[in-house]
């Protein structure tokens, strides 16, 4: 991918397709003085925009991924990169801990384990939480690999489950749903009044049959809080003496089990 480099004759062009019509933006100039002074602002707005892409007369470049505070964010939006990257991290914590705590008590290997290693695969998760199986599975084997070390059971008649289970750790991915229901509660619903905007669409059809009002394919694990509705049911169940369902999510829970029967009904 080129440079981006913004010409004057592109600005001109862009000053006199403006509508002259609409309300001036952020600078306060309005639209009508912007079009039919075009050829006088465009040479230094062209030198204002093309400055701002510039950092120590650097061009800016293009990158397919860039860690900001610590989360890989890739121009796929995709989280493989990231995980790949804390899973790797974390299970070099896990071997230095294994290499220098193997003669310690059980009790100072699991305090270093969730003080060295989890964090790591928990920080942000609440942006991060994956929905495919692999990659929410390529985080458990973390976790799955430090309960024979802890207990010292290397046997192969033993389970990581029972041993896990023994521990009183749950799984990451239940940690991960808790960790999102303890949320601020106005980011739980910024986020749900967003994304349920593009759950429920409005069709624009001339059929007299049809519906107008349809749920969106969009309702899948690619929505946060879709993932967090549908999990927090389980989560309250199996653990509502240790974890409390914020209060916020009740309602929330109403509209999603709303959108699923539109989206049954939809397929009768």
């Amino acid at each position: 991918m080129p440079n981006i480099n913004i010409s004057v004759d592109r600005v001109v062009k862009l000053l006199k397709e403006l509508n002259p019509h609409k309300a001036s933006g952020p600078d306060g100039i309005p639209a009508h003085i912007l079009k039919m002074a075009a050829e006088e602002v465009a040479p230094a707005l062209s030198l204002i925009f093309q400055t701002s892409l510039d950092t120590d007369n650097e061009i800016l470049e293009p990158t397919d991924c860039h860690t900001y505070l610590g989360v890989d964010i890739s121009n796929t939006l995709s989280w493989n990169q990231h995980i790949n990257r804390i899973t790797s991290s974390a299970n070099r914590s896990l071997g230095f801990i294994k290499k220098n705590l193997y003669s310690f008590p059980k009790s100072i290997k699991a305090n270093a384990y969730l003080t060295l290693v989890q964090p790591l695969l928990e920080y942000s998760s609440s942006v991060w939480d994956p929905y495919s199986a692999s990659l929410v599975s390529e985080i458990e084997q973390i976790q799955r690999r430090a309960p024979r070390f802890l207990c010292n059971d290397y046997s192969s008649h033993s389970s990581v489950t029972e041993l896990l289970r023994d521990l009183g750790w749950d799984s990451l991915k239940d940690r991960r749903t808790v960790i999102a229901l303890h949320l601020p509660p106005f980011k739980l619903i910024y986020a749900a009044a967003l994304e349920y905007k593009m759950l429920l669409q409005v069709k624009d059809t001339n059929h007299r049959t049809a519906d107008k009002l349809a749920v969106s394919r969009y309702l899948n694990y690619h929505i946060i809080t879709v993932r967090i509705l549908q999990r927090s049911l389980s989560i309250y169940l199996n653990f509502r003496k240790r974890v409390r369902v914020p209060a916020i999510i009740l309602p929330l829970i109403r509209v999603y089990l709303i959108l699923v029967r539109l989206k049954a009904f939809e397929k009768l």
